[in-house]
């Protein structure tokens, strides 16, 4: 039985240098599917100059699912593995994946699992997902944006992680986690969108939801600071970013209803953004 092939998709929004990381420690791959949501020119021209397995796509939709089975389409190889570019494998991941490819073993996804990095701070090692997946066998059950890819079939666990380097500042996180709902709500139909909008609710409903979330988002944050404290500074921004992500996912519908009733202009960032 020949080696298996495998392609790597990257989900890139700017940051070259830190691309150009991600690329040379996946060298393993036999092409790169760069699904790139910027315009930064040196993006293009890294690729052309240092990686020639490399196909690069520029996308409008930001959302990570819909670039993600599009690739099935694209790619050439027998296995997608679904990456970011803040995402490095370390050379016995590398060693171990290249390992099972090689032997006469079929399976329908491999499951990784990471070690984790935000704000300056290692969290240890996070949960196992569907990584490395067959091609046409890719699923998603619902249109959320934080939903990972779903496998029927074989499905087997690597011993060895890759390093995952996110949110290196609190304002970064606070900027993607309102992104990612904004995409969530985008998907609403008009009617879920009346229903969840919080301009429709009476000053009865606006006091009792506001009292409701201040209790949640308080019992929600010290929550998370007692199981992070240990972190220290890092610990206490996780806490804060999970309370940041509730807001956005409250406040995201009523923002879509206000762009599509033309109240406000989607595009008007003021350059913040």
């Amino acid at each position: 039985m020949k080696k298996k092939s495998i392609a790597a998709f990257i989900a890139v929004n700017n940051n070259p240098e830190i691309l150009d990381k991600c690329l040379a420690q996946m060298q393993f791959v036999d092409e790169f599917i760069i699904s790139d949501v910027s315009t930064n020119k040196k993006i293009e021209i890294l690729l052309s100059e240092k990686y020639p397995k490399a196909r690069h796509f520029y996308h409008e939709n930001i959302d990570i699912k819909k670039r993600i089975l599009e690739a099935q389409n694209l790619m050439r190889s027998d296995y997608l593995m679904l990456t970011s570019f803040d995402e490095f494998f370390t050379k016995e991941l590398a060693d171990e994946i290249i390992q099972i490819l090689s032997l006469d073993e079929d399976f329908d996804a491999l499951q990784i699992s990471s070690m984790e990095y935000s704000f300056g701070a290692c969290f240890g090692r996070g949960e196992y997902y569907n990584k490395i997946i067959k091609k046409g066998k890719i699923k998603y059950g619902n249109s959320n944006v934080h939903e990972f890819a779903s496998v029927d079939g074989i499905i087997k666990k690597l011993y060895s992680f890759y390093e995952h380097h996110s949110n290196p500042m609190l304002a970064v996180n606070a900027v993607k986690m309102f992104k990612f709902e904004m995409i969530n709500a985008q998907k609403f139909t008009d009617e879920e969108l009346h229903q969840a909008s919080i301009e429709k609710m009476s000053g009865f409903q606006l006091f009792k939801t506001a009292l409701t979330n201040w209790l949640r988002l308080s019992v929600r944050f010290w929550r998370a600071f007692k199981n992070y404290r240990k972190y220290g500074y890092g610990g206490l921004c996780y806490a804060y970013s999970d309370i940041i992500r509730v807001i956005a996912e409250h406040t995201s519908p009523t923002q879509e209803l206000q762009f599509r009733e033309g109240r406000v202009n989607r595009n008007d960032t003021r350059g913040y953004l």
